[in-house]
């Protein structure tokens, strides 16, 4: 009753994810591997997956993750039953999409995120329980979601697929679905599904690169949150997104007059204020000196 789609190119990985989808799903499946070895962007390939699956509801996930959770497949099933409005579930998300050029994540003290899930570090083996149910809820509301892992259903992808136009890597592919979808169902974390995840996000300069596309495709519509928030807030992820995306640039050497831009925008002051905005000038200019003399 679940179509999985997985992009992957290491046997040992696919070997290992599929022994633990048998051994937890606990429902009908399939598996559809899509070969790729950087031969087409992510989102090209979840297509191909769309286009092959014959269940109705659709995981999509990454190939060095593990589930813990066994009956994950009828978990995910009634919860979308129970929530005709769901329209993805994932276990990571923000609740509060900005309007500066951000990943899905974008503030370690962001309160509007919602994540359950157990990071491997690949070099060290440690593992790290990263936990975000402040409403202790059984599932929350977020407008995008971590790619690592997240469901939905083939009445979804019927009317959103993955921007293939836009997107041509391995990023980006997730919050621009979430917020696609996000128009007209809701996006939710599931704190029932326990998964372990063998890898970290890469911030390299194509993360950044896709990264800008986005802002360029979404900027008339974001900031978006999954509800109403005060401007103070609105002001505190903005600055907080700012400081992100300007140190990953920094750290890679790169879109530094593209960040420029957004610190010398009117929309960016408008939405922290004259004083934060300030400060991110001063933080600024600080960086790019500091970037340029080291």
């Amino acid at each position: 009753m679940i179509s999985i789609i997985v992009s992957t190119y290491k046997p040992e990985n696919f070997n290992t994810f599929s022994q633990n989808i048998e051994q937890t799903i606990g429902v009908e499946y399939e598996i559809i591997a899509i070969d790729n070895h950087r031969t087409m962007s992510l989102c090209e390939a979840y297509n191909k997956g769309i286009a092959l699956a014959k269940y109705s509801y659709l995981c999509f996930s990454h190939d060095d993750i593990k589930i813990n959770t066994y009956g994950w497949g009828n978990i995910i099933i009634n919860q979308f039953e129970k929530n005709k409005g769901a329209g993805i579930i994932g276990v990571a998300g923000e609740g509060y999409k900005p309007w500066v050029p951000t990943g899905w994540f974008f503030s370690f003290i962001s309160q509007s995120r919602r994540i359950n899930i157990t990071q491997s570090s690949p070099k060290t083996g440690k593992f790290n329980k990263v936990y975000s149910n402040p409403l202790k809820k059984e599932l929350d509301n977020v407008i995008v979601i971590d790619g690592c892992w997240f469901c939905t259903t083939k009445e979804v992808t019927n009317k959103f697929c993955f921007d293939t136009d836009t997107f041509k890597g391995y990023h980006c592919y997730d919050i621009d679905f979430s917020l696609q979808v996000s128009r007209e169902y809701e996006i939710l974390i599931s704190y029932n599904i326990d998964i372990d995840h063998y890898s970290y996000g890469n911030y390299s300069k194509e993360w950044i690169r896709e990264t800008f596309k986005f802002h360029n495709k979404w900027e008339k519509v974001l900031p978006l949150s999954f509800k109403p928030i005060t401007k103070h807030e609105i002001a505190e992820n903005e600055f907080n997104a700012f400081c992100y995306i300007l140190d990953e640039t920094c750290k890679n050497n790169t879109h530094t007059w593209n960040v420029l831009k957004i610190l010398n925008s009117v929309k960016l002051l408008q939405l922290t204020g004259v004083r934060k905005w300030l400060t991110l000038y001063w933080y600024t200019c600080s960086a790019i000196l500091s970037n340029l003399f080291r």
